[in-house]
């Protein structure tokens, strides 16, 4: 799984993490699942999110675990009656993850994440692919020279 339990534990204490869990009705794998469809649904169109979500440990895009970590946090708490309010922090941080999604989708911002046109194995990074971004990139066939 993309996302681990102790991803979470950045943004919330692990005693008040647990509770949640114990309160709540459903598992943290689903959730975990549910958070990354959402990510997954405003980003593959764009981004080579499968190839991202396989990554594990220190290879993952270290802002869209956040990301992913603040949406299952809100669904956590959304599930649990009377816990959420519009000046609650998972709400605050859901809405503000949320807009960033919208905007990478709509190609405001980047995701820092290999995009669908960019080389399979290097992804975007300038520094492992410094070919790359050198110079305009094109290509044709050589003139063609006709005689008549």
């Amino acid at each position: 799984m993309y996302v681990v339990e102790s991803d979470f534990y950045s943004l919330i204490a692990k005693d008040d993490f647990d509770a949640a869990l114990d309160e709540g009705f459903t598992s943290m794998e689903a959730i975990t699942r549910t958070a990354c469809s959402m990510v997954q649904g405003y980003l593959y169109q764009r981004y080579r999110i499968k190839a991202e979500f396989a990554r594990e440990e220190d290879d993952r895009n270290a802002h869209l675990v956040m990301i992913v970590c603040d949406i299952a946090l809100y669904i956590l708490f959304s599930g649990i009656p009377g816990r959420l309010t519009d000046e609650d922090i998972r709400t605050t941080r859901y809405n503000a993850a949320i807009r960033w999604l919208e905007n990478v989708a709509a190609g405001r911002i980047g995701a820092g994440i290999p995009t669908l046109s960019d080389p399979e194995q290097d992804g975007t990074d300038p520094e492992q692919d410094p070919d790359y971004y050198a110079g305009i990139r094109f290509g044709s066939e050589p003139k063609m020279e006709n005689s008549y």
